[in-house]
């Protein structure tokens, strides 16, 4: 919020221990390739569910995160996307459904 308030420029390693970034990268598109790779093999339904649990969960109680979380889990590990997504980890390359 102070950042937005106060249009201040921070370095790299300060955005990283205040938590903004995730990590710092000498070679940037290499690394954001190797994360697109590894996202690549995973549940589309997965990576939506862990996108909706934090943004709905960032500021809430924590009783509810873990409710969000388990019934997210519930629904991905019946999907048909997770089972895709195991066999693409073993080497067979299927298609997600939409």
């Amino acid at each position: 919020m102070r950042l937005a308030m106060t249009a201040d420029i921070v370095d790299a390693a300060t955005a990283l221990g205040a938590g903004l970034l995730t990590e710092i990268s000498d070679e940037p598109q290499v690394t954001a390739m190797q994360w697109a790779t590894a996202f690549s093999q995973r549940s589309p339904d997965a990576i939506a569910a862990v996108k909706k649990l934090y943004r709905k969960s960032w500021h809430g109680r924590e009783g509810d995160a873990l409710a969000r979380e388990t019934l997210y889990q519930a629904r991905i590990l019946a999907s048909p996307n997770q089972a895709i997504a195991v066999r693409r980890q073993l080497g067979q390359d299927i298609p997600y459904k939409t």
